[in-house]
């Protein structure tokens, strides 16, 4: 503020929502902040509270009005407070239990290691195994870069891989491989 006052200067202010929001990124405030006489700055204190969400980088505005003893700038009466996340984008991890051949599928279950406020979108790929290797085609239905999607909200996923029932002589165990790939976290609507 300048000049320094030699009154006290009272001015209104008032949280405002961007892409945080006042319901869980940060607490609204609207009150009153008193500048003492002979100062030339007064503090806002917000409070931040804490979640285990992913939800990247998030802004809202504290705005002022109302000022007493003082004129309020017509271009500079607002700010942008940005909420660096300090969560780590989430994880994404494959897992399948052994199912017999005359299944009509195989249940995938894909999982994000934490919520997330965006929709966690990647591709499926499907490959032989070198260990009793299941034959794409034979054994199961083959599949690359198939596109999935977590809805945001939620950490878990699950897929139907379809098994080929035949009656041809194998091993107890056949083998093949789902890698998870082109994972973007970032990609979709964010969650209100």
């Amino acid at each position: 503020m300048t000049p320094v006052s030699g009154q006290d200067i009272n001015v209104d202010y008032a949280t405002i929502n961007g892409t945080a929001l006042a319901v869980g990124d940060y607490v609204a405030d609207n009150d009153t902040l008193t500048i003492l006489a002979g100062q030339s700055s007064g503090t806002i204190t917000i409070s931040l509270p804490s979640d285990n969400i992913y939800e990247g980088n998030e802004d809202f505005e504290v705005a002022l009005s109302n000022a007493v003893n003082a004129t309020l700038s017509t271009t500079d009466n607002s700010s942008t407070i940005t909420i660096i996340e300090d969560d780590p984008l989430p994880i994404l991890s494959v897992s399948a239990a052994n199912t017999a051949e005359d299944n009509s599928s195989m249940v995938l279950t894909v999982d994000i290691s934490q919520e997330s406020a965006f929709a966690t979108n990647f591709t499926l790929t499907t490959s032989t195994s070198s260990i009793n290797p299941a034959t794409a085609g034979n054994d199961y239905t083959s599949f690359t870069n198939a596109p999935y999607s977590i809805v945001a909200g939620q950490t878990s996923r699950t897929i139907n891989v379809p098994i080929v029932d035949d009656s041809i002589s194998e091993p107890d165990l056949e083998t093949f491989t789902v890698t998870v790939v082109n994972s973007d976290n970032n990609s979709g609507t964010r969650r209100q």
